[in-house]
């Protein structure tokens, strides 16, 4: 019975690591285009004193801000999500294995 068990768990962290690397979207982190653009638009936001800037620059800072802040969210929500995962499978496996070393090992006093 062990050993089902342990093919069982052998084949859920199969479709583990399989799902994670096709299903899963790898989670980058907010760098590349978004954060070159974001850089850009905060460089020339700061090179303006504050009585300078208008409404037209403000509203522009604060769309790439917010557009940052959700690109970080969905990497640390993808993340959170993978880990937890990952976390329950190997649980899952340590489970199994103890069961399996119980049921085929013997027990030294």
């Amino acid at each position: 019975m062990p050993r089902i068990q342990t093919l069982r768990e052998c084949d859920r962290n199969t479709w583990f690591n399989k799902n994670s690397a096709v299903d899963t979207p790898a989670p980058h982190y907010p760098c590349g285009h978004g954060s070159e653009e974001f850089g850009k638009t905060k460089k020339a936001f700061e090179s303006k004193s504050s009585g300078s800037r208008t409404k037209e620059d403000v509203d522009t800072f604060n769309k790439a801000v917010k557009d940052i802040n959700g690109a970080v969210n969905v990497y640390n929500q993808t993340n959170s999500k993978l880990n937890n995962n990952r976390d329950q499978m190997l649980k899952n496996w340590e489970n199994d294995e103890k069961k399996f070393a119980d049921a085929h090992m013997p027990y030294y006093r």
